[in-house]
């Protein structure tokens, strides 16, 4: 009797150890997993400072970065393609921050639309050294990826399944109920999305169109969207056929808008766009084309780019589901064949 009492003792003694180290990994496991999930993100982070650079720091070289991520930005499967040109993004940007840091020196004199002379040229190289770094983390997402790629491709010729079958079902059966709670929630997400997201893109075109001074290009918003609003209250039908159209007319305009915006924020811009088409300086603005300082032109490029983005994202990912939706006859079978 005593010998088994002393045997169960340190059986008791080790649950509270084997507890707290249970919990400990658990937390391991959700922070490692928190910080995959953010890097599976750095190439939002990445297109976001190559927006950020180009609007903050006008020329013609960032103007590389404008194009390069509104480019990726209408591309499907834009991690993809980002994950790809991320050397090109690390190399292209490394060569900028070389470049201005050699415009610093004194001795050498500033190119207009290329490198502008700073004062304190360490607040831009330091700005400039914060987005090169979201470059670097998609480039070493992307080299990571690779390298998983490649060892599992190696693992499944070699599977051993002897010693860890039992740990290796838990693990799946994990990962299964995981799996399970996020689709169950990004399919609640996603259904509130494909209804409601066109009122996203509706309210972007009020505030495109009324935010700051009224000019042409603005107008055109306005009548873009009531042309649109006019053929769902005349012709349901022809809305829905053209609706698909519309957008990727209203994507193509805001980038044509953002490139003209931008291109006319350089010294000889006005010379230019006077020979070219006649217009005074006034009538210029009225079209919207005018040079505004760093603050206002972040806003002024900000905004179209956030409208471009909301209806890219419609146009990929909600505007089929959609359009499911409307389909007043699909409703109407969906409807007849639940009551019969």
């Amino acid at each position: 009797m005593d010998s088994s009492v002393y045997e169960i003792g340190p059986v008791q003694g080790e649950l509270p150890g084997a507890v707290s180290s249970s919990v400990k990994a658990v937390r391991v496991n959700a922070v490692v997993k928190t910080f995959r999930f953010i890097m599976k993100q750095s190439y939002i982070c990445a297109l976001i400072a190559m927006m950020a650079w180009s609007i903050t720091y006008v020329s013609w070289l960032t103007f590389v970065f404008l194009i390069w991520s509104c480019t990726l930005w209408m591309v499907r499967d834009r991690r993809k393609y980002a994950m790809l040109t991320s050397p090109f993004m690390v190399f292209y940007g490394d060569l900028l921050i070389v470049l201005q840091y050699i415009w610093s020196f004194q001795t050498l004199q500033p190119v207009p639309g290329l490198f502008l002379k700073k004062e304190i040229p360490f607040r831009e190289l330091g700005s400039k050294i914060l987005c090169l770094l979201s470059f670097w983390l998609l480039l070493r997402q992307a080299l990571t990826e690779r390298r998983e790629r490649q060892r599992d491709e190696t693992q499944l010729s070699d599977i051993r399944v002897e010693d860890g079958s039992q740990e290796k079902e838990m693990e799946v059966e994990e990962a299964g109920e995981q799996r399970e709670m996020m689709d169950v929630l990004g399919s609640t997400v996603m259904a509130m999305l494909n209804k409601y997201w066109i009122y996203i893109c509706g309210g972007m075109f009020f505030f495109v169109s009324f935010e700051g001074r009224i000019v042409m290009y603005k107008i055109i918003y306005m009548m873009m969207f009531l042309f649109c609003v006019a053929l769902y209250q005349v012709h349901y039908e022809r809305w829905r056929w053209m609706l698909k159209y519309f957008w990727m007319s209203v994507v193509v305009y805001t980038m044509l808008v953002l490139i003209l915006v931008y291109t006319f924020q350089f010294e000889s811009s006005i010379h230019v766009w006077s020979n070219m088409t006649g217009m005074s300086k006034e009538k210029l603005e009225d079209l919207g084309l005018e040079k505004f300082s760093v603050a206002a032109l972040f806003t002024r490029i900000f905004i179209p780019t956030s409208f471009l983005l909301v209806c890219i994202l419609h146009l990929h990912y909600f505007h089929e589901r959609f359009l499911q939706l409307t389909d007043i006859k699909s409703v109407a079978d969906k409807q007849k064949s639940t009551i019969s």
